[in-house]
């Protein structure tokens, strides 16, 4: 059985079981694409949240929205919801335009997700390459609101692909994810931190991550396994420009002219390590049991992991599981559970990422 199989036969049942353990009151409703019965050209905002109410706010974020397609697009559809933010309330809308163009309206909850990816496309998706991601075409700072054009393509869990062309896919991604953490910065997240801040630190988000676990009712020898693989705190690495959410959800496959990747979703990307989210997740999360994608996408990254990024990207894996756990369980959403359940198989493994190695890596 592999590790996949493994984590589904493990995992069954454990999404709805940790969700009845999450207290009633935090627990929201999922946050998946569904299509919106509001087709049609609007004059009113009903399509918003449903019944608007009386908050000023929404009020005037509606108005502005509707103002801003308006004005980016001209006359537009509804196509469909395409994301909920943490109170259930719409936060990505999918549109048409003239001659079938495609848009997304996105909508912040958070004024620091706005700025980082305003600042994104604004200053490092220009670097990933020509029609690797879209363009910011409308923004509304005040109510953080941005309309960007649709990139023509379809998310990988939707493209029809072949077999060989899967492989492919990771390759680029690598590459992608090469060009973002060549934006090097000038010295890592622990300088100017003494060994004994950065543990007590370490220590703190072990404590949290394992009351977590904890509250979750995981097994014990879950608990084991998270507690060891994060016992010591990971070794200070190089700050790169990193996605922060970098893996299939955000990966759009466009195929006419040939297969080409192209990247979504910037409002967590800021200055980090990379093993901190986007090398842990591809390691032990989207090409976990997987290695002939986890061989494409180093090949594509130019090199593989160093014995302290391999050290790191475990480290950082312990303390993540627990919170993917948690919001799989408050979303009931079963590829998150399938990303963290596959992280604590290799975790309990102990299998470690590729080791270091010269690769051509990096072309289109």
């Amino acid at each position: 059985m592999d590790l996949e199989e493994r984590s589904t036969v493990h995992g069954d049942g454990l999404v709805e079981k940790a969700a009845e353990r999450l207290d009633s009151a935090d627990r929201l409703a999922a946050p998946q694409e569904e299509e919106c019965s509001l087709v049609g050209e609007f004059s009113s905002r009903r399509w918003w949240t449903g019944p608007l109410g009386d908050d000023p706010v929404e009020l005037l974020q509606a108005f502005l929205l509707e103002s801003l397609l308006d004005d980016a697009v001209g006359r537009w559809q509804l196509v469909s919801v395409r994301s909920r933010d943490r109170t259930g309330a719409p936060s990505v809308w999918e549109v048409a335009g003239p001659a079938g163009h495609r848009w997304f309206a996105k909508r912040h909850w958070h004024t620091g997700r706005y700025r980082r990816e305003t600042r994104a496309y604004d200053e490092f998706v220009p670097l990933l390459g020509a029609g690797r991601a879209s363009r910011i075409t409308r923004r509304v700072p005040e109510a953080r609101l941005i309309v960007t054009r649709g990139l023509g393509g379809h998310p990988l869990r939707e493209a029809q692909l072949t077999d060989q062309q899967v492989p492919e896919v990771y390759r680029q991604a690598g590459v992608l994810a090469a060009r973002l953490h060549a934006l090097t910065a000038t010295a890592p997240p622990g300088a100017g931190t003494s060994p004994a801040a950065w543990s007590a630190a370490w220590s703190a988000q072990r404590t949290k991550a394992l009351d977590t676990a904890l509250d979750l009712g995981l097994p014990a020898d879950d608990l084991r396994v998270l507690a060891e693989a994060s016992a010591e705190p990971p070794p200070p690495l190089p700050v790169a420009v990193c996605h922060g959410d970098f893996g299939p959800r955000n990966w759009i496959v466009r195929q006419d002219g040939g297969l080409r990747l192209q990247l979504i979703d910037f409002e967590r990307t800021r200055v980090e390590e990379p093993v901190r989210h986007d090398l842990m997740r591809i390691v032990y999360q989207v090409t976990a049991g997987r290695p002939a994608l986890a061989e494409a996408f180093f090949d594509g990254y130019g090199r593989g992991l160093t014995e302290a990024e391999q050290a790191a990207c475990r480290a950082y894996a312990a303390i993540d599981c627990p919170s993917a756990l948690k919001w799989a369980a408050m979303h009931r959403d079963r590829e998150v559970h399938g990303y963290a359940r596959r992280a604590l198989d290799l975790l309990r493994a102990g299998v470690r990422a590729r080791p270091s190695s010269s690769r051509s890596g990096g072309r289109d």
